[in-house]
């Protein structure tokens, strides 16, 4: 506190389990994400398959 000259508002505390389930939020999503681009991609005749 005393290097941030008493602003409890310069600084943040995030606990390991806070960042794990930040992460397996972005992991969520990104797994929704792809899997609704390969259903897209597979029923879509006109879209170049990868």
């Amino acid at each position: 506190m005393e290097r941030f000259e008493q602003d409890e508002d310069a600084f943040s505390i995030v606990d390991q389990s806070e960042i794990m389930e930040a992460m397996s939020g972005v992991t969520n999503t990104m797994s929704l994400m792809i899997r609704t681009n390969r259903v897209f991609l597979s029923g879509n005749p006109h879209i170049d398959k990868v």
